[in-house]
Parts: C-alpha cells; structure tokens; sequence
C-alpha cells in the first residue's frame, strides 16, 4: 500500500507498517520522469515523503508537449516558443542528440 509521510529530521527509515529497515530506490512515472521513494525490505511497502512528492510536482510541471512532424524524408520535433526564447535556439544552429534509458536529450551547441 503506497502512502504519504511527512518528512522527518532524523536519518533513521523505518517501515510504517512492519518496523523493518527502509532503502531509497528510484522509479519512474508514466512520463519517464525519475523519482525517489522508500521500500521496506522486509514487507515490501512503498512510501513517498511529501518531499519526494512535491520533487514530483516540480518536474510535472515542467513538462511541454512538442509535436513530431514530417518534412520531407526527416522528421522534426516542433520546439515550444517559451523553450526557444529561453535557450535563444534560433533555425540552422546545431544540436547534439544523446540517446538516454527512456528517450534522448538534445543539446544546443555553444557554437
């Protein structure tokens, strides 16, 4: 049963439900985003502290949705506006592509 816990100030992770010890591990959401939670060893449970929640919300938040479009025998990836501003990304400046576990990251180029 997955839960909520506030966060404490001690180091010490002990199992909500059963009292045994608690180790960090990494999932993903749907999204491929990375998170952190804590799962018993002995019985299992699965639990985030609101920090780790609300570390959730933030990336949430700043996920953008790109559209994949066909020009001519490529494919290109529409970049948002607000990413295209931050970035100062302007037509015909290289980018690197690295693959990664989930998908790729692009890159821009300093030059």
């Amino acid at each position: 049963m997955n839960r909520i816990k506030k966060e404490t100030k001690t180091e010490e992770k002990k199992c909500w439900e059963c009292g045994g010890h608690s180790e960090e591990k990494i999932g993903y959401t749907p999204e491929g985003l990375p998170y952190k939670y804590w799962k018993c060893k002995k019985c299992g449970d699965e639990v985030l502290t609101m920090r780790q929640l609300h570390d959730i919300a933030e990336k949430e938040k700043k996920i953008m949705e790109a559209k994949i479009s066909k020009w001519g025998t490529a494919i290109a990836i529409r970049i948002p506006k607000s990413i295209v501003q931050t970035y100062n990304l302007v037509p015909g400046k290289k980018a690197t592509i690295i693959p990664e576990k989930t998908g790729f990251k692009v890159v821009s180029r300093k030059k």
